[in-house]
């Protein structure tokens, strides 16, 4: 299969038309370390990124400026 007829292909897969949009900044719990996530699901695109912590005091700040400073209403949460 050639590259232009997987895009053609990828193009005209059926997309949602009455999705969910989901913006969420997560902060996830391991042992001794910390996983700030954060995940835009919209009907324009997809994104995702992820930090690393070493202390729950600076995941916790890290992920409170994220959902007071990105656009939209994003949603905190605990895991």
């Amino acid at each position: 299969m050639t590259r232009n007829e997987l895009k053609e292909l990828w193009f005209s897969i059926p997309r949602q038309e009455n999705k969910k949009e989901i913006r969420v900044v997560s902060l996830e719990s391991h042992t001794d370390w910390f996983i700030v996530r954060v995940i835009t699901d919209v009907v324009g695109y997809y994104s995702t990124s992820s930090a690393g912590f070493n202390t729950l005091n600076e995941a916790m700040k890290f992920a409170q400026e994220r959902v007071k400073n990105l656009e939209g209403n994003y949603q905190l949460i605990l895991k």
